[in-house]
């Protein structure tokens, strides 16, 4: 993994509650694990670093901007994801969600 992100994802899960002065949540261990896991897979391709961003309900988001596109990987604290991608100057967008939303991946409760 890159060591650039693998240091913000180390700041990121030394955040506390209401670390964005909105009674933030800090981050989930399933969100941390994820973006770990994902950043790894990342090492072997030719992509930009992600921004990495804490969102206040305790997730991580990964997001890469370019030309006029968005594509972002949003983890929740408990390791399940949206991703949201954007393209082109008209504002098409599509949206995925996950359908595991309130249930924890199993190889997520494995994680360290």
């Amino acid at each position: 993994m890159n060591e650039s992100i693998e240091s913000k994802l180390d700041e990121l899960a030394k955040l506390e509650k209401n670390w964005d002065s909105y009674n933030g949540d800090p981050i989930g261990k399933g969100a941390l694990g994820v973006a770990r896991l994902v950043a790894k897979a990342m090492a072997g391709f030719t992509i930009d670093e992600p921004n990495i961003v804490p969102t206040s309900n305790g997730g991580i988001s990964l997001e890469w901007y370019r030309a006029g596109r968005e594509f972002s990987l949003s983890f929740r604290p408990n390791g399940t994801f949206d991703s949201f991608f954007i393209q082109g100057q008209l504002g098409e967008y599509y949206n995925f969600e996950s359908t595991c939303e309130d249930e924890t991946p199993e190889f997520i409760s494995e994680l360290p």
